[in-house]
């Protein structure tokens, strides 16, 4: 908050992973720590703990600030309409992520956005513009337009979401401390994809 975050993402512990009634407390220390909403980022393990609807309507309903959720549970459409089927008005708001894989369907079901990776975050924005616009066609066609290239980087991840924000001029550098490149096919393939979406970035 000190310098400038309005609220909190928090995954549960996944290294030494605590009880029902520790996530309790471990929630209820988090948003004791902050003033802004706190999100349960609510994910498959190993690095998540799949929490059920019911829990998690438990931890809104019980600790004051707990207000929203980042649903990454498989499938993810099913996910959010068991959340949001459990918990109606207590949660203030559900967003996702999988790189926007299915961010059409999950508006439809009723999601409040998406929190994909960053490098073609005006393209999803132009996508949720369209859709609260009522144009539900017109952001379905830039989502077809983006999805091979979220399918590039399910693939291959940071490497290649560098990779297009260098391409942009955000950064300047693609390095990564793990492993990884991508090889000639791949830099061939985004040159083709990206012409596609290159009418959908911001201004």
């Amino acid at each position: 908050e000190d310098v400038g975050a309005d609220g909190a993402i928090a995954l549960p512990p996944y290294v030494l992973k605590p009880s029902l009634d520790g996530l309790v407390d471990y929630y209820r220390r988090v948003a004791g720590a902050i003033s802004g909403p706190v999100f349960i980022q609510n994910f498959d393990p190993p690095l998540g703990a799949s929490l059920s609807p019911q829990f998690i309507q438990k931890l809104i309903l019980d600790i004051p600030n707990v207000d929203y959720v980042k649903e990454e549970m498989m499938p993810g459409g099913h996910s959010v309409t068991a959340l949001m089927e459990t918990c109606g008005d207590e949660l203030k708001g559900i967003f996702t992520g999988f790189s926007g894989r299915w961010f059409v369907d999950e508006l439809n079901r009723g999601v409040n956005g998406t929190m994909p990776a960053c490098q073609f975050t005006d393209v999803m924005v132009k996508l949720y513009e369209r859709y609260r616009a009522g144009d539900v066609e017109g952001a379905r066609e830039i989502h077809t337009r983006l999805l091979p290239l979220i399918s590039i980087e399910n693939l291959h991840g940071v490497i290649f979401c560098k990779e297009i924000l260098k391409r942009r001029g955000i950064i300047k550098s693609t390095y990564t401390r793990a492993p990884g490149s991508l090889d000639r096919y791949d830099h061939t393939e985004i040159d083709r994809l990206l012409q596609d979406v290159a009418g959908d970035y911001g201004k």
